[in-house]
């Protein structure tokens, strides 16, 4: 094989691509693209390893070369859709993805890239099928089982998640993909324990941590220098959430607030989307970094080149976060706070930012992290969005409400929420969350209803509104608001308060079914605290007797709110610093 033969070339640059060297890679392939290469299977390449590295425009442009020299290639049609579908482009991507299975039918790539899509218009039946379809086709794919898995979670399956993800994670324990998906699954399978669900986190650990590269260099601390005043703290907060996120209603009052004679302020954003809330960020912290397009071969050198003291992963395991960064270690302190409501299962993960409530004493064996406990609620709330307060119907029925994602919804919670609704016989439920855009959701719900006894005419429900400020005035449609459990509702509860609507939560075993009794500790409403599920339905019915009284509490609650230190950014953020100051002094 001749050196510089398009073969040759193709082989070099894959194998670079193997091995990590993604920069050196593309820059071989377009080398050989700019010097007159034009071979169908480099241009394919060359879109893959763009595509690794966010480059979207190129590896679209790539993709489309290639099939300008194949167009008969089912691979070439499958990426170029999966490309046309990450920017937006449905209708283009589901005609490639459709050419694709004709020139080569069962081809399990393009069919969980059109799950995908089918999802994303919330045509959950159809998205499925395709799903199982690609299962069927390549039954050692993971992909399309855990798009399925996380669809079954939005959906209020998630015991049917963890289900299906199990038997494949035994089977395949050094899969990441798969480990994460079943880690994440278990925070909303009722029907596991916590040490179960801890057990799912560890397992995704140990597949992390066996692809941690050897031999990392060491972070060296100087704490030193920062406890006797020679320099300021230098803080990273590592996130995909920069955005108009709920992740950012607790996270920018804290930045905003960050002493800056005493604390340097870095920000590593791992999305690509910015928007206005991203531009605020951008005003507050002094380092910036965009660092989305980053693999973690540059992304890990990248933060250690900024030497960090501390630095806090927002994200955990959710979408866009980047744990195997975080296993090789980017500074000295690494903690996690906010984003995720569980361990990470890492042993680089040094500690988790937490409070007495969510964690209190004998909380440890279910965190592989060493607990942090701030004095008080663990989270500061800011609205982003100018909402008025609401004008509530007194003629209309009374109505409960949950505006959580439908993950957070299990059997149990619909047999208490119908135990409610048989004693107040006059009041309805309404249920708002984005899968109830999805009319066979909302039909399987409401016959979980019908089945405890329960009118199907007193259940309506809400799909995704895309204005926030309109979001928040459909609180005026609600009187009380059931809290979910075991996993409460954290945005949710706070825009509730925020808009005059009282939440009875209960109060769970573990951090995920504990975060509604912080909250409303934090607004010194503890009445609204349950023990048990009889004390749920009790708190939740006798809020209902007396409605003059009712509206007393709906129009005085965003006084408390805005009174209370849940929303004192100032206060919190001393509490919060003095807290990290004490991890250099333990060190």
């Amino acid at each position: 094989m001749k050196a510089n033969s398009p073969q040759a070339i193709i082989e070099r640059v894959s194998q670079l691509a193997r091995s990590g060297q993604l920069y050196l890679a593309l820059t071989e392939a377009e080398t050989a693209i700019q010097r007159g290469v034009n071979a169908a299977p480099l241009y394919y390449l060359a879109s893959e390893i763009a595509d690794t590295l966010a480059q979207l425009d190129s590896a679209l442009a790539y993709a489309s070369r290639a099939i300008q020299l194949e167009a008969n290639n089912a691979s070439y049609h499958a990426k170029l859709g999966e490309l046309l579908a990450k920017n937006q482009q449905t209708e283009d991507a589901e005609k490639h993805l459709q050419q694709s299975l004709e020139l080569k039918p069962g081809q399990p790539e393009a069919l969980n890239i059109l799950g995908l899509l089918a999802s994303q218009r919330q045509d959950y039946d159809k998205a499925e099928a395709y799903w199982i379809e690609s299962i069927e086709a390549d039954p050692n794919g993971t992909a399309a089982l855990c798009n399925w898995a996380n669809i079954l979670e939005k959906t209020a399956r998630g015991d049917e998640a963890a289900t299906l993800l199990q038997p494949v994670a035994e089977q395949l324990p050094q899969d990441i993909t798969v480990q994460m998906s079943l880690a994440v699954a278990a925070n909303y399978a009722e029907s596991l324990t916590p040490a179960e669900v801890k057990d799912c986190h560890l397992q995704f650990a140990e597949a992390v941590m066996a692809k941690v590269p050897p031999n990392l260099p060491p972070v060296y601390s100087r704490f030193s220098e920062v406890l006797t005043g020679k320099r300021r703290l230098r803080i990273g907060y590592f996130s995909p959430d920069m955005r108009d996120h709920s992740v950012a209603s607790f996270l920018l009052p804290l930045i905003e607030n960050h002493d800056k004679q005493r604390i340097e302020v870095f920000a590593y954003y791992l999305s690509r989307r910015i928007d206005a809330i991203s531009d605020r960020f951008i005003d507050v912290v002094e380092h910036w970094r965009h660092v989305f397009s980053l693999p973690d071969s540059q992304l890990v050198p990248t933060v250690r080149a900024d030497a960090l003291d501390i630095l806090i992963d927002c994200g955990g395991l959710f979408e866009g976060c980047r744990p195997f960064a975080l296993a090789q270690r980017m500074a000295p302190i690494q903690a996690h706070y906010l984003g995720y409501p569980n361990t990470l299962g890492l042993p680089t993960v040094d500690f988790r930012i937490v409070d007495h409530i969510t964690d209190p004493p004998g909380s440890e064996p279910y965190a592989v992290e060493s607990l942090l406990r701030l004095n008080g609620c663990f989270l500061c709330y800011r609205s982003h969005h100018q909402a008025p307060f609401p004008y509530r119907d007194p003629d209309r029925p009374l109505t409960f409400g949950n505006f959580n994602v439908l993950s957070k919804l299990n059997p149990l919670v619909i047999k208490t929420w119908a135990a409610i609704l048989r004693q107040v016989p006059a009041a309805k439920l309404l249920m708002k969350s984005k899968a109830l855009g999805d009319s066979h959701t909302c039909d399987r719900l409401r016959d979980a209803f019908i089945d405890l006894g329960i009118d199907g005419d007193r259940i309506e429900f809400r799909g995704f509104i895309p204005d926030s400020s309109e979001h928040l005035l459909t609180y005026a449609d609600c009187d009380i608001a059931l809290d979910t459990f075991p996993y409460n509702g954290t945005t949710t509860t706070c825009q509730a308060l925020w808009m005059g609507v009282p939440v009875v939560t209960l109060r769970g075993n573990t951090h995920p079914g504990r975060v509604g009794a912080s909250l409303l500790t934090a607004i010194d409403h503890q009445d609204w605290i349950a023990e048990d599920l009889q004390d749920y339905i009790k708190k939740a019915t006798t809020l209902t007797f007396d409605r003059a009284k009712l509206e007393k509490i709906q129009q005085n609650l965003r006084k408390s709110v805005e009174e209370s230190p849940l929303t004192n950014a100032h206060s919190f953020t001393q509490k919060f610093e003095a807290s990290l100051f004490s991890l250099l002094e333990r060190r």
